[in-house]
C-alpha cells in the first residue's frame, strides 16, 4: 500500500512505469487529488492508470469546495476539520486542517483493513469493495456513476469490511496501464468488477481441493482394503469348516448340517429324505 499526498503537474515516461510495476506487483497506489477546487486539475500521479485518485467530503458527506474534480477520481473520503499532526516545536501538536491529503490517508487505512481481512484479494479486488459500498449524501442521490467529483462516493469502511461483495475481477474498477492490458484478460477501466471470479475463489478451491477431497479419498482406500481382507478371511475359515466337517462325517462324526451320516453313506452328507426342503443354504455368501 503507497499512500501519495502530493503531486506534480508534470509527469514522466518513468513515473507511469513506476506505477504500472506497482499494480503489477499488487501494490495499491492511493493519492490526493488536490486542494485548488477545479476540474481537470487532477496532477500526477493521479493521472495515471492504475492508481486510486481521491477527494475531499466534510461531515455531511458533500464534497469540500476546495477538493479538485476530474474524471481521475474514484473516491472521496473525510477531509475537512480533521485533527492532524502539527509540524514544528511550538503551540499545540495538533491542529484542525482540511485537505484531500487526509481523505487520501483515510482511503488508505481503509484499504489496508480490507486487506488484512482477505489477503486473497488483489488491489483491485479491494477499491472493488470500497467502491461497491460506498456512499452519497442526498443532494447526489441518483447521481451517474462515477461522478467527477464524488467517484463512486464517500468510502464506508464498516461496509466494506462485512458486507457480501464478490471479489471481481483482478483489477476491480482501476484503469490498466497499457503494458499490462496484453497479458490480462481485464482491459479498460478494469473488467467486470461483479465476477466471482479472481485470486480468492481458486484459493478456497484449491483448499477444498486438499482438506475435503483428498481425506475422503484416503478413506474410500481403506474401507475397501479392510473389506477385501474381511471377505478373504471369511471365505477361508468357511472352506477349512466345511472340509473339516467333510472328514468327520467320514468317521461318523456329526455333519456341518448337524446331523450324524448313516452308516454305508460315504458322501460325507446325510441322505435327502422325502418331503424334505430341496433348497438349503450352501453357506453364509447365498446358495
Amino acid at each position: 500500500m503507497i499512500n501519495i499526498s502530493v503531486w506534480s503537474s508534470r509527469g514522466s515516461s518513468q513515473d507511469a512505469e513506476a506505477m504500472a510495476y506497482a499494480l503489477e506487483k499488487d501494490v495499491l497506489v492511493v493519492t490526493a487529488s488536490g486542494n485548488e477546487g477545479e476540474s481537470g486539475s487532477i496532477g500526477y500521479p493521479g493521472w495515471y492508470p492504475g492508481v486510486l485518485t481521491v477527494g475531499a467530503v466534510d461531515e455531511e458527506g458533500e464534497i469540500w469546495s476546495k477538493s479538485n474534480y476530474g474524471s481521475e477520481v474514484m473516491l472521496t473520503a473525510p477531509g475537512v476539520g480533521i485533527l492532524t499532526p502539527k509540524a514544528g516545536n511550538s503551540g499545540s501538536a495538533y491542529h484542525v486542517s482540511d485537505g484531500t491529503s487526509s481523505s487520501a490517508a483515510h482511503v488508505s487505512a481503509a484499504a489496508a483493513l480490507i486487506r488484512a481481512k482477505y489477503p486473497d484479494l488483489t488491489a483491485g479486488q479491494v477499491v472493488n469493495r470500497l467502491t461497491k459500498t460506498a456512499g452519497l449524501p442526498d443532494s447526489a442521490k441518483g447521481t451517474s456513476l462515477p461522478d467527477e467529483k464524488y467517484g463512486y462516493g464517500y468510502i464506508r469502511p464498516l461496509a466494506a469490511l462485512t458486507e457480501n461483495i464478490p471479489a471481481g475481477s483482478k483489477y476491480g474498477p482501476l484503469k490498466v496501464p497499457e503494458s499490462l492490458q496484453s497479458s490480462s484478460p481485464e482491459s479498460g477501466s478494469g473488467g467486470d468488477s461483479g465476477s466471482d471470479s479472481g485470486a480468492g475463489s481458486n484459493n478456497t478451491l484449491k483448499r477444498i481441493l486438499v482438506f475435503v477431497v483428498a481425506p475422503v479419498f484416503l478413506l474410500l482406500v481403506v474401507v475397501t482394503i479392510v473389506f477385501v481382507i474381511v471377505r478373504i478371511f471369511r471365505r477361508k475359515n468357511n472352506r477349512t469348516q466345511t472340509e473339516s466337517g467333510w472328514h468327520g462325517s467320514q468317521q461318523g462324526q456329526p455333519s456341518p448340517y448337524g446331523q450324524a451320516v448313516p452308516p454305508g453313506n460315504t458322501g460325507g452328507f446325510p441322505p435327502q429324505q422325502q418331503g424334505s426342503n430341496q433348497n438349503q443354504s450352501s453357506g453364509p455368501w447365498g446358495p
